[in-house]
């Protein structure tokens, strides 16, 4: 069985090739900079360099394959972020009817059935129903908050014991680890036993305000760290000299504001199908831990994985 993956650079595609790749799938990676997936392709992935906008490529990429893992890249420079996403998702389509490919799982968000009003989530809307004409067979696995968006506060709470972000300390969202997500998807593209079109939320351990956050980053720092809630002129003005396009800056504000209106939020009650097992809590602590680990220990050999064609 053939697997395409897109963006393998990406948190979720990565580690859901890792995970692939240890259950000896059969992997072809669609990438930009080869050179960057060279550990993957050491193990046994098969790499095709190209860009997802090239719909040629994509399409000639992804022949033959029986499932195809597919997701929007970032693109914090685009003059038109909407209309980016609702292009590369209309060359997935493209490819997925070209080439008849029997199962597509499409990494999506908690919100993306609003067809507006929630940022850069309502691109994602657009590109769920463009790969539902296509496909017969696709999960919409719509994720909450990834739990790495909030790394670029770790600076600031070391050194100032302070967070930000534009919506009140108290709104909760669900919020999920990527190796989670990624865990997730390898399980439904090892185990091809659905069909039809189905949209699957992933809600992580608990909905978690930038409160609860504040508590965490205190507790693995070992320091008091509270919550201020930025001013939404503040956080565009920050957006921007971090190298996003105004037009991103200002879909990101709108996704904000989205949660306040309550457009962020989960069609299912949580439950066992959709609450993931790791914490903010844990992943801070992992994450501090292997970025400590890293100044201090030479790079490991990659690991030998056995290549054959899985059943």
């Amino acid at each position: 069985m053939s697997i395409a993956i897109v963006a393998p650079t990406g948190k979720v595609s990565s580690a859901l090739t890792c995970h692939l790749l240890d259950a000896n799938a059969d992997l072809v990676l669609l990438a930009r900079h080869p050179e960057k997936v060279k550990e993957h392709a050491a193990c046994g992935a098969k790499v095709l360099q190209g860009s997802l906008d090239d719909e040629n490529f994509v399409i000639n990429a992804t022949e033959g394959v029986e499932a195809l893992f597919w997701m929007i890249p970032p693109k914090f420079d685009s003059d038109d972020y909407r209309s980016y996403q609702r292009e590369i998702g209309r060359i997935g389509a493209a490819a997925i009817a070209a080439n008849q490919i029997p199962y597509v799982v499409n990494l999506s968000s908690i919100g993306a059935q609003h067809p507006n009003g929630t940022g850069p989530i309502a691109g994602l809307h657009d590109v769920e129903e463009a790969l539902n004409k296509a496909a017969k067979n696709i999960v919409h696995v719509r994720a909450g908050i990834f739990f790495e968006n909030h790394l670029g506060s770790l600076e600031s709470a070391q050194n100032l014991g302070q967070i930000y972000a534009p919506i009140p300390g108290d709104l909760a969202m669900p919020q999920v680890a990527t190796r989670d997500i990624a865990d997730f998807a390898a399980n439904l593209l090892l185990h091809l036993d659905w069909q039809g079109r189905h949209y699957r939320e992933l809600h992580g351990p608990a909905d978690l305000s930038y409160n609860d956050l504040a508590n965490a980053f205190s507790d693995v720092l070992g320091k008091k760290v509270d919550f201020v809630q930025a001013p939404p002129e503040a956080v565009l003005d920050s957006l921007l000299k971090m190298g996003f396009s105004r037009n991103v800056a200002t879909s990101f504000l709108a996704m904000y504001a989205g949660g306040e209106k309550g457009l962020v939020a989960p069609l299912e009650p949580r439950s066992a199908n959709n609450t993931t097992k790791t914490t903010f809590t844990q992943f801070l602590r992992a994450y501090l831990q292997k970025t400590a680990k890293a100044t201090t220990t030479p790079p490991a050999a990659p690991k030998k994985r056995s290549k054959h064609r899985a059943a």
